[in-house]
């Protein structure tokens, strides 16, 4: 239940709130999360959160790409 909290947490974030100047994330690691937050989206839009949840939790657990 809580990666469908953050996965709507960051879909819901404006475009300069998920990416600033400040960030250190390499360029890959930064595209990475721009596709998987896009994947997320059209899953969403076609309602089929079970793909989401299925990817999001090792994607923002410790270490995961969106921590």
């Amino acid at each position: 239940m809580i990666a469908v909290w953050i996965a709507a947490w960051v879909l819901a974030a404006p475009p300069h709130a998920r990416v600033g100047p400040q960030d250190s994330a390499p360029a890959t690691q930064q595209l990475e999360a721009n596709a998987v937050k896009d994947r997320w989206r059209e899953s969403l839009g076609i309602d089929l959160p079970r793909e989401v949840l299925a990817e999001g939790e090792p994607l923002v657990a410790a270490g995961g790409t969106l921590a």
